[in-house]
């Protein structure tokens, strides 16, 4: 039993190389001498794959079962070694106690007997897990036999799919032939496009550059005007500047005034001079009213001039558009009218040529009729044909003579309407020219006016201040005499002082100063009240004299600016004039390439337009070619798995049949292992009863009829299991030949897209 197994182990080898995934791989598998092997390329079928699959599981079991095989052979080595270990003990037990101790032998031998037991349902339990080892081998056996079955039939499918994947790659070419012409055709035209689309972009880039050139001069304006808007914040930070000024001369004002409210102590002596100040003043309302109006005349001229400038501006830029337009438009018709006239010209010189030429027909015959009266003296008839001739010629050159009085009529209309519309373009260019004079000598004529308002200011600023010295050196006077009443007042102290010892004798007297204090004092106060108001007219009139002071400064200040801001204005308006005739120029360029643009774009898009037809036509036919194509292979996809449905289902049949036949064949094997089974018990039966000397006759005998009973049922067996075996392949060898020749009828008619798959 031992070499058996150590033979089948020798027969059942596993030998697998593995190496890449991507590499090719081969397994093989011996099973009892039958060897297994799967190779797989780069490129595995499904089927494949799945049969690699299986075998690597079928190789993990192989090799559990064999492990578990060499584990329960150690177990049993191990056990018989014990087994021999305690039958030498038992034999010297057995001996020692028949020597000794003949009870303790017999329990002894008792108890040996129970371990024997234990050791025979170990060993039961051994053979029973050796059995289902055995059994695992069968199937493992039995799977290979499958799988050899299944490698072969795959080897057969793989020729099919070789040949279905001829067919499809003959096919691909042809639809990569097919897609190659239509991408030639669509590279051709995409190349078409591009140029155009190359052309369109050159003309926008050229427009574009134009219009950064008309942005940059319009930025350049942009700049102009915002230095001017910084030039009226200066002057805005000047006038700020002198309302500080005014501030400071406000505060010296008020310095003054109080220099007045001292002196306003000694009014009496201030009324002659408030009278003949009061005069002055009365005279001076006037010429200040006077100079008010002008300036605030002044003041609404320069705001209306400044109005009518930017007025002038706008509508100048308008206009001087408006008039170049014309001018380049009246131009243009000039040069056509000029090559009309010159045409017309030279159809007078060509009539001249024919006039010259006719005088000169006339002259010869003139000298033919000369002659021809000669020869109508010989005969009346040739003289009659002469003279048809001269009348007719005489016609054709009265008519000719008409045509060109005719033309000549109308180039003398044409000079007179081009030199009537010239004659009007220079009307206008005159017009506009004096309308610049005018506004050069309006500007002029606001200069010398801003100049004398200057002249008149400075007059009337001298005059104040002379007024202004006079009203100073007054107050020099008041305070001498102001010094000259303290004194007085000092020496009337002295004399009071004096007196204080005679107040008791004059009290008459007192009485007396009493009535003239008290009348005194309505003098005083009704002199106080007038020198309040007197005060009051003062103040008002300082007051408005530093409001006509500023007023005066201001005017200055506008008046000197004036003539720059004007001269600015002035550069502006011929750099705005200059650049407006530019454009002009600039535009009148761009309309004509623009125009010479659209018109390659037109021809461009018709040739473009032609060109995309015919592709389209083309493209449409193999599309048409394709959906054909299409067509035909679902047609033959529809058939393909029609007949892999039907080979399909052969295979059911045949796994089915494969698996009866396995049963039958499982069945067999046990069979066979019961009957090698019994034979080995019945020679251990006969061992161990030898060993005991308790050999029987009657057992051997009943022993060997079940033997040959079970001989007898194997038998049996075997020749059923052979008779289906024989049916079976029978019916697998009808259905093979059944599915290659629908195979071979399926490969002709169609190359299935599945093929791919199996690839």
């Amino acid at each position: 039993m031992d070499q058996e197994k150590q033979q089948y182990s020798k027969t059942s080898r596993l030998q697998p190389r593995d190496s890449d995934t991507e590499a090719v791989m081969t397994t093989e598998l011996f099973v009892e001498g039958f060897a297994i092997s799967a190779r797989g390329s780069t490129t595995l079928s499904p089927l494949l794959k799945k049969i690699n699959d299986v075998l690597g599981e079928v190789m993990c079991l192989i090799e559990r079962l064999e492990a578990d095989r060499q584990n329960a052979e150690e177990a049993l080595h191990r056990e018989k070694r014990r087994k021999t270990f305690l039958e030498k003990k038992v034999g010297s037990i057995s001996l020692w106690k028949q020597q000794e101790h003949s009870s303790v032998v017999q329990k002894a031998r008792e108890s040996c007997t129970r371990d024997v037991a234990e050791l025979k349902l170990k060993l039961k339990l051994e053979k029973g897990k050796l059995h289902q080892v055995q059994g695992k081998l069968s199937e493992t056996e039995m799977s290979n036999r499958r799988l050899h079955e299944d490698i072969n039939f795959a080897k057969k499918q793989i020729s099919m799919a070789k040949e279905n994947l001829d067919l499809q790659k003959n096919l691909i070419n042809e639809i990569n032939t097919a897609q190659a012409e239509a991408d030639k055709v669509y590279s051709e035209t995409q190349s078409d496009l591009l140029v155009v689309q190359k052309e369109l972009k050159k003309m926008e880039e050229d427009a574009n550059n134009e219009k950064i050139s008309l942005d940059h001069a319009l930025m350049v304006m942009k700049n102009q005007l915002s230095d001017r808007l910084e030039d009226l914040n200066q002057l805005k930070m000047l006038e700020e500047g002198v309302c500080g000024e005014i501030a400071t001369a406000e505060k010296t004002v008020a310095l003054a005034q109080e220099k007045c409210a001292a002196v306003t102590q000694h009014i009496p002596e201030m009324m002659e001079l408030e009278r003949t100040e009061k005069e002055r003043i009365v005279h001076l309302k006037p010429e200040i009213e006077n100079t008010v109006q002008k300036n605030k005349k002044l003041k609404e001229k320069i705001i209306a001039l400044q109005e009518d400038i930017e007025r002038s501006k706008l509508n100048g830029g308008a206009e001087v558009s408006c008039i170049e337009e014309q001018l380049h438009s009246k131009s243009n018709a000039a040069a056509a009218l000029r090559r009309e006239n010159l045409e017309y010209e030279e159809k007078v010189e060509h009539y001249k040529m024919q006039i010259f030429e006719s005088e000169k027909a006339v002259a010869q015959m003139c000298t033919e009729t000369k002659q021809m009266f000669q020869k109508i003296i010989d005969s009346d008839e040739q003289w009659g044909k002469a003279k048809e001739e001269v009348t007719r010629i005489v016609a054709q050159h009265s008519v000719i003579q008409a045509k060109l009085e005719q033309q000549e009529q109308l180039t003398f209309l044409e000079e007179q309407r081009a030199r009537k519309e010239i004659e009007d373009l220079k009307k206008d260019l005159t017009g506009h020219i004096t309308v610049l004079e005018l506004l050069k000598g309006q500007c002029a004529d606001i200069k010398e006016e801003m100049k004398r308002q200057k002249r008149s200011s400075e007059l009337s600023r001298q005059k104040l201040q002379k007024d202004l010295e006079d009203a100073l050196s007054a107050t020099e006077a008041l305070e001498t005499k102001i010094e000259k009443i303290r004194k007085e007042t000092e020496i009337l102290e002295k004399i009071q002082l004096e007196h204080r010892n005679t107040l008791l004798d004059l009290k008459e007297e007192k009485e007396r100063r009493r009535d003239h204090l008290k009348a005194a004092q309505d003098l005083h106060a009704a002199t106080i009240k007038r020198y309040d108001d007197t005060q009051e007219r003062i103040s008002d009139l300082i007051r408005r004299s530093k409001e006509y002071q500023d007023a005066s400064e201001q005017m200055e200040q506008i008046v000197e600016s004036m003539p720059e801001i004007i001269a600015q204005l002035q550069s502006a308006f011929d750099a705005v004039d200059f650049q407006n005739k530019s454009a002009a120029l600039i535009m009148s360029t761009l309309q004509s390439d623009i125009n010479n643009c659209q018109r390659q774009t037109q021809r461009s898009m018709q040739t473009h337009t032609a060109h995309v037809r015919a592709r389209k036509k083309q493209m449409e036919e193999t599309k048409e070619a394709l959906e054909i194509a299409l067509k035909e292979n679902k047609q033959l996809a529809t058939e393909y798995k029609g007949l892999k449905k039907i080979l399909m289902e052969a295979k059911q049949e045949a796994a089915s049949a494969l698996s009866n036949k396995n049963h039958e064949h499982r069945s067999f094997h046990y069979y066979t292992q019961l009957s090698l089974l019994q034979k080995r018990m019945h020679k251990a039966l006969v061992k161990y009863f030898k060993q005991r000397n308790l050999y029987s006759q009657a057992e051997l005998d009943r022993c060997q009829a079940l033997s040959q009973e079970t001989n007898q049922k194997i038998k049996t067996a075997q020749e059923e299991l052979s008779e289906e075996i024989q049916l079976i392949s029978a019916f697998l060898h009808s259905l093979t030949d059944d599915s290659t020749t629908s195979h071979d009828v399926g490969v002709n008619k169609q190359a299935g897209p599945d093929a791919a798959g199996s690839r």
